[in-house]
């Protein structure tokens, strides 16, 4: 139970830290259009701002599930490339498999014990 409230936590936090993304980019990208006094530079820097925002946030959560699929001694490297190519989806996908995995494994020694 502790890793799924460790999990919640990390997802609530992506979440809030992705809305806070989408809500500043387009504010950064008018001040700095308003400093250099030119409308045009709105309409590039808003994506830019959003792109990067966006793909860093990717990079902590791929490193945060590479992290943890090492410690449940998987492939971490599929984890993290997993998430870094689906975003916020992918710790989801990480602790779905997981939570099956556990499930079955549980399911298999509780019918080894129960046949004894």
């Amino acid at each position: 139970m502790k890793d799924v409230d460790k999990f919640l936590i990390v997802m609530l936090i992506a979440f809030v830290v992705s809305n806070v993304i989408a809500i500043l980019s387009p504010w950064a990208a008018s001040h700095f259009s308003a400093m250099s006094g030119d409308s045009t530079h709105y309409m590039i820097l808003q994506p830019i701002f959003r792109g990067f925002a966006t793909f860093a946030l990717n990079i902590a959560l791929a490193l945060w599930v590479f992290h943890q699929a090492k410690c449940e001694e998987t492939k971490p490297l599929f984890w993290s490339l997993i998430t870094l190519a689906t975003g916020i989806f992918g710790p989801i996908l990480f602790y779905v498999y997981f939570a099956y995995e556990h499930s079955k494994n549980r399911k298999t020694v509780e019918a080894a014990a129960t046949t004894k």
